[in-house]
């Protein structure tokens, strides 16, 4: 976003963030870090990852520059386990809404091109996701689909996504099945 609202939006969201119930509960819930760091997507950056291939975030210089919010907690009582990542997913939620309603419309810096209700709000970035979020159908289906013929490709006795937690592909839609002969690197 501009400057102006950019500034606007993280005024609004450090005050709702910082004075969210978890935060002044922390007494009970063993709260003792809470953090949110802004990690900027500069159009030079997704070019330069254009240059070297497909990206798998489908990074797209032309939906104009990015920001991610990441948010760390840490607590040190079981209280927190259950109440903490829903509230600050709660948190995350609220600050979504809030900027889809008071930003509709209003295009990334160096925005050419894409759909508005969804180029600001996406690609995910999986290593900052919390387990709720769709990662992988937030780099759209095209992308989806690739990595999912991939995943098929290189595990397709399903050895190391049966052994690891996280993100997990489904079938993509109207259930696809491993093409005979495909280069998928050059998609």
């Amino acid at each position: 976003m501009p400057s102006e609202e950019m500034r606007s939006f993280l005024d609004w969201h450090w005050n709702n963030a910082s004075n969210a119930p978890f935060v002044s509960s922390r007494q009970t819930n063993g709260l003792e870090l809470f953090s949110m760091a802004l990690q900027p997507i500069p159009v030079a950056l997704q070019r330069a990852s254009a240059a070297h291939g497909p990206s798998a975030l489908s990074l797209n210089p032309e939906h104009g520059d990015k920001l991610w919010i990441e948010y760390d907690a840490g607590w040190t009582k079981t209280a927190g386990d259950g109440l903490l990542p829903q509230q600050l997913k709660a948190v995350a939620d609220d600050a979504l809404a809030y900027q889809k309603e008071t930003y509709k419309g209003v295009k990334p810096t160096n925005y050419v091109s894409g759909d508005l209700a969804v180029v600001p709000y996406n690609p995910l970035f999986m290593n900052d996701a919390q387990y709720t979020q769709d990662v992988l159908k937030s780099y759209g289906p095209a992308t989806y689909d690739r990595l999912w013929f991939l995943n098929k490709l290189l595990d397709p006795e399903g050895f190391f996504t049966s052994r690891q937690n996280g993100f997990f592909f489904k079938t993509p839609p109207g259930g696809m099945t491993m093409p005979p002969s495909h280069d998928w690197r050059a998609t």
